[in-house]
């Protein structure tokens, strides 16, 4: 891989809330690799499909066969000023769900965004998550390779239901929770201290990277912020269950986000072979002498979003393959093949 997209302006243009945060978490906290990466995430708050409506609003029914600029299209639809535009950028990426079980779903328009957006350095490159972006947290733990062959079966159902379903079982989700869950223990226990002052703490705790003495350490650093002995105590001890849930410690005495780095990195890495077995229509046991960077390079995501396409539309047992592609984004990166020797 070439590392292209470490050293570049990027504008990022996300669905919801929940992709700018991860975002601002991959580059921020998890991978200081991506430093070099100047962003621009705007938050569009509606579907891929009200972007269609907007793009053949601008540019007619025969939008494919014309340069798209994107930034200048969002600049329009949110008031932006100054304007952006294609030239203020080295590239977009555009990150969208599916929703097939939107009213405004029509197979040949995504269809037309995912062949015509496939290069973040042109028009933009499009990510569609199936059946939406918590298909990232939709593995039991990064050893559960029962993932490979996992669908969604209720594609009728509104997304608040996947949501849903996501939120009570998802282990992988808890983990990404786990820093906010610190912050509102110190937030509601340590009344005393500043906003700088809990931003601190939190970021103290989670740099915690083993299992021994946990208590003694979270009372010890408490007590460098908060004099009061009691708060001390009970926030100690509001960590340390959240810690003994966690259990990451024990797992591979990482702090925290060395540890979300790498559960992100085995995330990417089953993406990437899930995207290649759908799209090639084979098993996972047939890709044991094919070489990741190769899966990742021969993915084709207009047949990947085909086969989606007929498996949610077939006459009987209809569903989507669970695949976040949002994630694969971490394939444009030397060091994330270097991880994996590839």
């Amino acid at each position: 891989m070439n590392n292209r997209l470490a050293r570049r302006q990027i504008m990022i243009l996300v669905e919801g809330d929940l992709e700018k945060k991860l975002l601002d978490v991959f580059v921020d906290k998890c991978f200081p690799e991506l430093g070099g990466i100047s962003r621009k995430i705007q938050v569009y708050h509606t579907n891929i499909y009200y972007l269609y409506k907007e793009i053949v609003s601008e540019y007619s029914e025969n939008w494919t066969d014309l340069d798209i600029d994107i930034p200048l299209l969002i600049s329009r639809h949110f008031d932006l000023y100054p304007e952006l535009d294609r030239n203020d950028f080295t590239d977009v990426i555009m990150v969208f769900d599916y929703e097939r079980q939107d009213s405004m779903f029509d197979e040949d328009k995504i269809r037309l965004m995912q062949s015509h957006f496939s290069n973040s350095s042109e028009d933009g490159r499009l990510f569609i998550n199936y059946p939406m972006l918590e298909s990232l947290y939709d593995m039991e733990a990064i050893s559960d390779d029962d993932y490979y062959d996992r669908k969604y079966y209720q594609i009728k159902a509104p997304g608040g239901n996947y949501k849903d379903k996501i939120i009570r079982k998802s282990s992988l989700k808890k983990i990404f929770d786990f820093c906010s869950t610190l912050e509102k223990i110190v937030e509601n226990r340590a009344v005393d201290l500043s906003d700088k002052d809990r931003r601190l703490l939190v970021d103290e705790i989670l740099k915690i990277d083993s299992d021994e003495n946990v208590e003694e350490k979270l009372y010890r650093l408490i007590g460098k912020y908060s004099s009061d002995d009691k708060i001390a105590v009970e926030i100690s001890r509001a960590c340390l269950s959240e810690f003994s849930k966690m259990r990451y410690l024990e797992e591979l005495k990482y702090d925290y986000w060395k540890y979300v780095k790498t559960v992100l990195m085995h995330m990417a890495r089953k993406n990437i072979l899930k995207a290649y077995i759908i799209s090639k229509g084979i098993q996972i046991s047939e890709c044991k002498n094919i070489v990741l960077s190769d899966m990742y390079m021969e993915t084709d995501y207009n047949v990947v979003l085909e086969k989606q396409n007929i498996a949610s539309n077939q006459a009987e047992k209809r569903f989507i393959w669970v695949l976040n592609t949002f994630i694969t984004i971490l394939g444009e990166f030397k060091f994330f093949w270097n991880y994996f020797k590839c």
